[in-house]
């Protein structure tokens, strides 16, 4: 078989391209990506094998992907370090939140993100307005132009929800369609 035809055509993975690992019982496996999986802010790199092994790849990206959430929340802060806070929300693993520090870090995570194995894509633009402060409407200008600049870097449009009061908007309005 050529790699072509094996590229379009994967095999199920077997003992010859799994080693060892294929000795573990299916459940265990599972656990262990999960677990790596959930240390990925920690040690960004942990899942770089999953690229390595398209076999590997195959076997847990539906598992670990399944009823994941994908939200990113633009930072308006002024002495934030981070440019905006990204997030996977599944039913099986916790939340962390990560923060990425410029647009060529969110690029970088929408270019390397497999946004056809997840359900949803969220932008929220927290963008809550005080009579006490008197610079909100630069900030308002800052978070829209961060808003676009991922917009322009992603390679699917994200549902786009604009908060103006305190917690999230409503699940009903849909600021991109």
């Amino acid at each position: 078989m050529d790699h072509v035809n094996e590229y379009q055509h994967p095999q199920v993975p077997g003992s010859t391209q799994l080693g060892n690992f294929e000795k573990l019982p299916l459940e265990i496996r599972f656990l262990i990506w999960e677990c790596l999986f959930y240390d990925i802010h920690t040690a960004p790199h942990i899942l770089s094998i999953l690229r390595c092994s398209r076999y590997l790849y195959q076997e847990i990206s539906d598992h670990l992907y399944k009823g994941m959430r994908h939200e990113i929340r633009i930072s308006g802060a002024r002495d934030s370090l981070k440019w905006l806070y990204v997030r996977l929300i599944s039913n099986r693993m916790p939340v962390k939140w990560r923060g990425l520090e410029s647009i060529k870090a969110v690029r970088k995570h929408l270019h390397n993100f497999p946004h056809k194995r997840i359900e949803g894509h969220e932008i929220f633009l927290d963008a809550r307005l005080s009579l006490k402060d008197h610079d909100q409407i630069i900030r308002l200008r800052e978070k829209a132009n961060r808003l676009l600049e991922i917009l322009k870097a992603a390679p699917v449009t994200p549902v786009v929800r604009v908060s103006l009061l305190e917690g999230n908007p409503p699940k009903t309005i849909n600021y991109t369609k």
